[in-house]
């Protein structure tokens, strides 16, 4: 059905309520997560975070177009490896 006769062939949509569970789960909106907090660490190599990065414009010395970075909570220590 249309709205406002937008399509030709298809009647027009009358002001009901659809009670279809299709339509249902289209409309119902999803509950946001709670949030986690910030996770601390108290020593080094407690918590890490890494990350791949790339695809690079240019390759490395060793024809890497991606590289990780790894970072340590604790100290703020980066490391990267190609």
């Amino acid at each position: 059905t249309s709205k406002v006769s937008a399509v030709n062939g298809l009647p027009n949509f009358k002001n009901e309520k659809l009670d279809c569970e299709d339509y249902k789960l289209a409309k119902s909106k999803r509950v946001s997560f709670k949030p986690i907090g910030r996770m601390r660490s108290t020593k080094p190599l407690q918590l890490i975070n890494m990350d791949v990065c790339g695809s690079l414009p240019v390759e490395s010395c060793g024809n890497s177009k991606y590289f990780l970075s790894i970072t340590d909570s604790f100290s703020r220590m980066v490391t990267l490896s190609s």
